[in-house]
């Protein structure tokens, strides 16, 4: 229950795949490369452009996966019912390091004009094509995947809160902004997974990029 209260190419292809996730003790079925490319493909299929707006079918994709994963039961926030935020508080005490996605696409526009359908996940020449793929649904993935793993063998006190927003493409007021107004994004960093580069290697990067940074938050070295 919920508490009630761009750019096309930028956002529909996504660059390689994790070599990282072959290496000793990354290989879990948790873990795994096909676990996470088949949670990709479940949050493509789950449709949520922006306008009209809805993102219930991507939050209920998250939540599933989380428990798969072993996270605890998120805390959800609507200003609108089809609008549902999601936040999720892992470990315990500061620092807390919050890490934040949102859950909406751009809309997908003529249909006729792509060379696949947008909400199947498909691979071309070695990308991953797919309607938010880079923006921003592998980071969704990412972040659910390395924060399970941070959570299974945290190195010292800290917490993280993962924030999976609504309504990013239009403004935020049912997303970013309804949950600064309700005074819920609190910590002592922050980082927006949203990636900034010409060329995404979203997949293999946020992974890796996101396990280092929780595990310097929770070593204390950063």
């Amino acid at each position: 229950m919920c508490t009630n209260g761009a750019d096309r190419g930028k956002s529909n292809v996504l660059v390689s795949r994790p070599d990282w996730l072959r290496e000793k003790g990354a290989n879990s079925d948790e873990m795994s490369e096909d676990r996470l490319v088949d949670l990709l493909r479940r949050l493509i299929a789950a449709r949520s452009p922006n306008p009209p707006g809805d993102e219930r079918r991507v939050a209920e994709v998250i939540r599933e996966e989380a428990t798969r994963l072993g996270l605890p039961e998120p805390d959800c926030h609507a200003l609108d019912p089809r609008r549902p935020n999601l936040l999720f508080r892992l470990g315990h005490g500061p620092p807390t390091l919050i890490l934040a996605a949102h859950m909406d696409t751009v809309p997908a526009g003529e249909t006729a004009s792509w060379n696949s359908d947008p909400f199947e996940l498909s691979e071309r020449d070695g990308e991953l094509v797919g309607l938010g793929t880079a923006d921003m649904k592998a980071s969704i993935a990412a972040m659910l995947i390395a924060s399970a793993r941070w959570l299974r063998a945290p190195t010292a006190p800290g917490s993280v809160a993962l924030v999976f927003s609504a309504d990013e493409e239009n403004y935020s007021r049912y997303g970013m902004q309804y949950l600064a107004e309700c005074g819920l994004l609190v910590g002592d960093a922050a980082v927006v997974t949203e990636p900034v580069e010409p060329r995404h290697r979203v997949l293999a990067e946020l992974l890796h990029r996101s396990a280092r940074l929780l595990r310097r938050m929770a070593e204390g070295t950063r």
